[in-house]
């Protein structure tokens, strides 16, 4: 873990040719404050990185971003509940920032005085860079940026997937359709890999046509639905079908049913993540387990101690996933 400079109050008023008090109220977003004055005090910290706990002695100050499309759901909701729950044992003060992909500037972390950063959003690395650079500790959740300095929390992906995929072949299935997610994520690519391997392992021919790709609904049941539909186009080549996460599988069995497929005596389907409902939804899901709460509680403590030893975080903690078989995929039909 690499140190973070301290720089004073004093010095950043002195740079700045504005008194003690000013860059206090510029810290603490007081309004009262001319604009090209805040400008150019925020500045003066990110060069100087500067730590805005160094302004008062205050609760720690911890936020989570996450994707403004999914609205909080089911799969951030539970890395979420961990993440309070530890900081309301440790009395860190916890935000949301929701963001639509794009990471906010470093002034608008600066602005909400935060000490530490969780993020759920990867797709720019600059980013995370400029945290480094101003001396605030970042770990990300579910996913890895794979940078010097920036920790990580994710879940064995291909192992979970290799598993469910030797399940289903060992059920008889010979043509397994996959409905695909955003691939940005590695996480999701480790998914598709060990899809790809297990396939090749059992000496399984592919077909490109039962990859179905992820449609540009931002809920994921909408894009089960729309999954459903473009696998009724296909005829039904495949009699099995992964979905890349549990909220895809719900929206996809919902609509396949309701065009008369019966799951699982005609067509068996299964998910990945193991929310909660996934064990009463009907057919009971079968699917691949995260600890999600866990790895929430997880990236916290990283965050915590970080924050303690004015650090940054390296640690990229990997953590198992399990292979949970209910009544959703059963033998092919005769």
């Amino acid at each position: 873990m690499r140190k973070a400079s301290a720089v004073s109050v004093r010095t950043i008023a002195k740079k700045a040719g504005v008194s003690t008090a000013t860059v206090s109220r510029v810290l603490n977003n007081f309004p009262n404050v001319d604009p090209a004055t805040r400008d150019k005090v925020l500045a003066l910290v990110r060069q100087s990185k500067f730590k805005p706990s160094q302004v008062r002695k205050r609760p720690k100050h911890v936020a989570f971003i996450c994707n403004e499309s999914q609205k909080i759901d089911q799969y951030t909701s539970e890395i979420l509940n961990g993440i309070s729950s530890y900081c309301r044992r440790m009395n860190l003060d916890l935000s949301i920032i929701c963001m639509d992909k794009h990471l906010p500037d470093e002034k608008v972390i600066l602005e909400r005085r935060c000490d530490g950063i969780i993020s759920s959003l990867i797709y720019d690395k600059s980013f995370f860079k400029r945290l480094i650079d101003i001396g605030i500790p970042s770990v990300t959740v579910s996913d890895s940026i794979d940078m010097e300095d920036t920790g990580s929390v994710t879940c064995d992906n291909y192992s979970g997937m290799k598993k469910l995929m030797e399940h289903i072949i060992s059920k008889g299935h010979r043509k397994t359709a996959f409905v695909l997610s955003q691939m940005e994520a590695s996480a999701h690519k480790e998914r598709l890999q060990a899809y790809h391997d297990v396939l090749d392992a059992a000496g399984i021919s592919k077909d490109d046509r039962l990859l179905i790709p992820h449609s540009n609904f931002p809920e994921e049941l909408d894009a089960g639905r729309s999954a459903a539909s473009e696998f009724l186009k296909l005829k039904f080549p495949a009699t099995a079908i992964v979905c890349m996460n549990d909220a895809l599988a719900y929206g996809l069995i919902s609509s396949l049913r309701n065009a008369g497929c019966k799951i699982p005596e005609e067509l068996s389907v299964s998910g990945f993540d193991d929310y909660p409902i996934s064990s009463c939804f009907y057919p009971p899901l079968t699917t691949v387990y995260q600890p999600l709460q866990e790895m929430g509680q997880q990236a916290a403590e990283l965050i915590f101690t970080a924050i303690q030893q004015e650090s940054t975080v390296n640690a990229n903690i990997r953590m198992q996933s399990k292979l949970v078989i209910r009544d959703s995929i059963q033998a092919p039909p005769l």
